[in-house]
């Protein structure tokens, strides 16, 4: 029996790097996403299936390159190459998705290791690329799913992804009896209520990269957030900007014991903590 896959969502997938040929012009989503719905419902109605050629590949994402430290790593191994074959500023990388149980190289911290490689378009050799860990450039390599090496990272597949994708268990709603939604949950899902416990104020702009494109910077995203009273904690001083600017910035910093950033912001009139200002006062006294 064969059948069309008519319409299908890339909700939960998405994300992640087309691995084949680019999406028909007549479809909506890429046809990776096309063949894993076509694969999924086959299995669910226990009909023979092929399994696509991408699915032992190594689950990819794609970034651009939009800040300075990622683009310092890369080309801290390119110093001996023409700069026209270097990595560029907005220039795409690739980063895999690593198993979260044994996917870590021996010895390192999962919590500090973000996997990112310049970007190429065959995915059939993105297990001989080098990846380097964005957080101390020390480069590694990716090892298949039961043959890697303890010092080589294991990613997840996009086979992985596939197979756990109907299994997801929805963490939005609750499962039809009130309780937690679980891989096994079937029917009509109740709406979660929500009891606020404590205020909480937050910054209320939205987050301008996830509109600009894929931005590596979005897997560590920052909340603004406001305590109360804080605006009363912060004051300028314009006696105490015009002292800091007659003298070194480096110097005041040391004898402060602040960063010079911020010897730089009162010198520029901006608002510091009022504990930092008395300790350059204090400073300056002594110098």
């Amino acid at each position: 029996m064969k059948f069309n896959v008519v319409k299908a969502s890339g909700h939960g997938l998405g994300f992640l790097h087309s691995p084949g040929k680019k999406p028909n012009r007549s479809s909506e989503v890429p046809l990776w996403i096309l063949q894993a719905w076509a694969w999924i419902l086959q299995k669910a109605l226990g009909l023979q299936c092929e399994t696509p050629p991408w699915f032992d590949l190594p689950a990819m994402m794609r970034f651009t390159i939009t800040t300075p430290e990622v683009l310092k790593i890369l080309q801290a191994r390119q110093r001996e190459i023409a700069y026209r074959d270097r990595t560029k500023p907005f220039s795409f990388i690739l980063s895999p998705i690593l198993d979260e149980l044994t996917g870590h190289p021996i010895g390192t911290d999962p919590d500090k290791l973000l996997l990112i490689s310049p970007y190429s378009t065959q995915p059939q050799q993105w297990y001989d690329l080098l990846y380097l860990n964005v957080y101390d450039g020390k480069e590694y390599k990716l090892g298949q799913p039961g043959k890697r090496l303890s010092y080589e990272a294991e990613p997840k597949t996009y086979g992985d992804v596939v197979r756990q994708y109907p299994r997801h268990a929805e963490a939005k709603s609750l499962a039809p009896g009130g309780g937690d939604c679980s891989p096994e949950t079937v029917g009509l899902l109740l709406r979660t209520p929500v009891v606020a416990v404590v205020f909480r104020h937050i910054g209320k702009e939205n987050d301008r990269r996830w509109e600009k494109g894929e931005d590596l910077s979005m897997l560590a995203p920052h909340l603004t957030e406001y305590h109360p009273n804080e605006t009363a904690r912060l004051t300028t001083d314009p006696v105490l900007q015009l002292k800091a600017k007659q003298v070194s910035i480096r110097i005041l910093a040391k004898e402060a014991g602040v960063s010079e950033k911020t010897v730089k912001a009162v010198r520029k009139g901006q608002r510091v903590r009022r504990s930092t200002a008395e300790k350059l006062r204090n400073a300056l006294l002594h110098m």
